[in-house]
């Protein structure tokens, strides 16, 4: 029962470290280790989906935004 759960579990705690990092620096290498972390949680189970709100809640909850209006300009035209 509990083979499992214990790499479920790691990478669900991984990812959620990830994510706090992303809260608090933002930097690109958090984001592709949360991302990683939690794909590798949902190839062993389904429970890491309860993190993927966390993902979006922290990214648009920093400071300062990755997605700048130029940017989003020159991308639509």
């Amino acid at each position: 029962i509990g083979r499992f759960w214990m790499p479920l579990t790691f990478f669900m705690l991984g990812a959620a470290y990830f994510i706090y990092r992303i809260r608090e620096d933002g930097d690109l290498k958090w984001y592709l280790l949360s991302g990683l972390m939690l794909g590798l949680g949902f190839g062993i189970g389904y429970a890491a989906i309860m993190l993927v709100l966390w993902f979006f809640i922290a990214h648009l909850s920093r400071k300062e935004k990755i997605f700048s209006k130029k940017f989003i300009t020159f991308s639509i035209g």
